[in-house]
């Protein structure tokens, strides 16, 4: 059996997520839920270990002995909700799970199908505690029994507690026990094993979660969500007529969270990953148009644009989860001027310009006055400098303090500049503004003179990654994509088709685009596993989703067909939108076969894939290939 990824999500900082993807297992279910707003979560459960009463014994339902036949095990997504079907030769348990919105706990449904008589059910719940036995000096208060189930102590003063009930008529036969991890400490607790009985055709729902108070009507929950879910599909499907947007739609609804701030309980955000979620402003600006715009949920975009709005202070951005910040990283204001353009692009609606006006005019104003820490503008060529203390631009969400690396003029945030300035100018002349726009004008005309002079290479013909006081980075990276692929580019055609042939010549596999070309000595083409080998390697050869969606936007721009770029990225297309997955990590090795790797789910991911096959409007063609594909 092949195992789908799957994640599912309560909107509140919740997740349980499948770990152990092309496993023959159904147990691996990795529970996280919020101790601290916003986003300080602990994993819960680490294995459901759920057992069945046969022949006398207590046996697995999820894999059969060496030799034995005796399981069948499929699994299906009911509305993105993993359900798995366990069947022998006399009965069926089917299992699925679920979250709900604002409720931080983790429902698991069994049901008994296609059986004459009842069966006996046994699970076990295994916690992770890295202290081990060391966790508690007095373990009587570890554990408590309530009416409908049992509680286990998450904090040392008692005020946290993981709750396991069920409405259904439960049995306590077991508890206190331990297993062993890798190296044989103790590791993973089962505070206690719960035993029931399946009746046919009588669904028996456990709840997992931080919430005391237990829900009576799980077969309710379960409708409502799956109700949600289906509304989500069928109104991108009505928006954007595409059904592989649509099918995206509701995964790219996981990200999207709840979370308090300095100023209202309720603030809506977009997580850049799970497992381990973080908030990036920078990621959130990025994956607006993808997971939002493009399925039509035009109203989520508006909330997150007027909420990092809210939080700003005289045109510079700040951080919605941690107030001690001063301002967040150097592009964030120019990611802002992207997505509120975009997200006109989107709606036509001049009143949303009208508002957003003032603000994005004191964003332009704070990088010319040198209020955005980080960076400054030249005052010899008027191009934007990153000094010795910015923070890294392509730094997956993880906003640190670079040193030097990264200094000087990078092309990716004049490519920003320039698009931002284009963009305050066309709404400026759309709303008639006349205040200050001729000094803008001329600051248009001669930064887009001067990056062309200090970044064009024209003996290679593509731009150089970076400009500094001693030196120009000659590298050729996917980086420059960006100066093609923004609603403004300071490039003339000529010059884009060029970086585009270049780009395809070098850079872009079967399964997407590299960020830097392998005759490069840096290049570094292997999988990177660890976050120290992240550090070191980032940006260095890997495949990224989100440079191969820069690729084909530039493309498009410039003359390339559909039906050219699906065959050239293939196999992107069989293991994205052909395998039945709707969760992926960023980026892939860049050496073969390409091997995915990184956290689970990535918003830039899902963003980038979405963004993708809504520039292609090729939903038919896509969808045959697909088939094709997978046989």
């Amino acid at each position: 059996m092949s195992v789908k990824n799957w994640l599912i999500t309560n909107g509140i900082g919740g997740f349980c997520l499948d770990i152990l993807p092309d496993a023959n297992f159904i147990d691996h279910h990795l529970l996280h839920l919020p101790m601290k707003p916003p986003l300080q979560t602990r994993s819960m459960i680490h294995k459901i270990h759920d057992k069945i009463s046969w022949q006398g014994n207590w046996e697995p339902m999820c894999y059969s002995k060496p030799g034995e036949n005796l399981w069948k095990i499929e699994y299906a997504s009911l509305e993105g909700l993993p359900q798995y079907k366990c069947s022998n030769p006399f009965f069926t348990i089917e299992k699925t799970l679920f979250m709900v919105p604002g409720l931080n706990s983790l429902f698991v449904r069994y049901i008994l199908l296609d059986a004459s008589n009842d069966v006996a059910i046994r699970i076990c719940p295994s916690l992770p505690l890295d202290d081990g036995p060391d966790t508690f000096e007095d373990w009587r208060h570890a554990c408590k029994k309530l009416e409908n189930g049992t509680g286990f102590n998450l904090s040392t003063k008692g005020d946290k507690w993981l709750y396991i009930q069920s409405v259904n008529e439960i049995e306590v036969v077991e508890s206190n026990c331990w297993k062993e991890n890798e190296t044989g400490i103790p590791q993973l607790y089962q505070p206690f094993a719960y035993k029931t009985w399946l009746q046919p055709e009588t669904p028996v729902t456990f709840q997992f979660g931080l919430e005391e108070e237990i829900q009576n009507d799980t077969e309710l929950l379960l409708e409502n969500e799956i109700d949600r879910r289906q509304e989500i599909r069928n109104s991108a499907l009505v928006i954007s007529g595409s059904e592989l947007i649509a099918a995206f739609a509701v995964p790219a609804s996981g990200f999207l969270i709840d979370v308090p701030t300095m100023k209202t309980r309720r603030h809506l955000g977009l997580v850049n990953k799970y497992p381990n979620p973080e908030i990036s402003i920078c990621d959130m600006l990025k994956s607006t148009l993808g997971l939002l715009l493009c399925p039509g949920n035009l109203t989520k975009s508006r909330q997150i644009l007027k909420g990092i709005r809210s939080l700003a202070v005289n045109g510079v951005i700040q951080s919605l989860t941690n107030p001690l910040e001063n301002g967040v990283a150097a592009e964030a204001g120019l990611w802002y001027c992207n997505a509120v353009f975009t997200h006109w692009l989107v709606e036509k609606d001049d009143q949303f310009l009208v508002d957003e006006y003032p603000f994005l005019l004191s964003i332009l104003n704070g990088y010319i006055n040198g209020y955005i820490q980080g960076c400054f503008l030249d005052s010899k060529d008027g191009l934007m400098v990153i000094d010795t203390c910015s923070q890294h631009l392509q730094d997956s969400g993880i906003e640190r303090w670079k040193t030097a690396a990264r200094a000087g003029k990078r092309v990716e945030i004049q490519a920003l500049f320039y698009n931002a300035l284009c963009i305050i100018l066309e709404i400026a002349s759309r709303l008639k503004k006349q205040d200050g726009i001729l000094r803008l004008e001329d600051m248009r005309s001669t930064f887009r003179k001067n990056f062309v002079k200090a970044f064009w290479l024209n003996k290679d013909g593509f731009l150089a990654e970076k400009v500094t006081t001693d030196r120009i980075d000659k590298s050729f990276r996917a980086s420059q994509l960006l100066a093609l692929a923004l609603p403004f580019s300071p490039l003339m055609q000529k010059k884009s088709r060029a970086i585009v042939a270049g780009v395809k010549d070098k850079l872009c596999t079967p399964f997407g685009v590299m960020t830097l070309e392998r005759a490069h000595p840096a290049f570094y083409g292997k999988e990177i596993n660890t976050k120290q080998g992240f550090d070191l390697h980032a940006n260095q050869g890997h495949i990224s989703l989100w440079a191969t969606k820069l690729f084909i936007i530039s493309a498009l721009k410039n003359g390339e067909k559909s039906t050219n770029l699906i065959e050239l990225f293939h196999n992107l297309f069989e293991v994205t939108t052909g395998s039945g997955q709707f969760y992926f990590p960023e980026f892939r090795a860049g050496d073969p076969p390409h091997n995915a790797f990184g956290k689970t789910a990535s918003s830039i991911a899902t963003a980038s894939l979405m963004e993708i096959i809504y520039a292609l409007h090729s939903d038919n063609l896509l969808k045959e290939s697909f088939v094709k594909s997978v046989g």
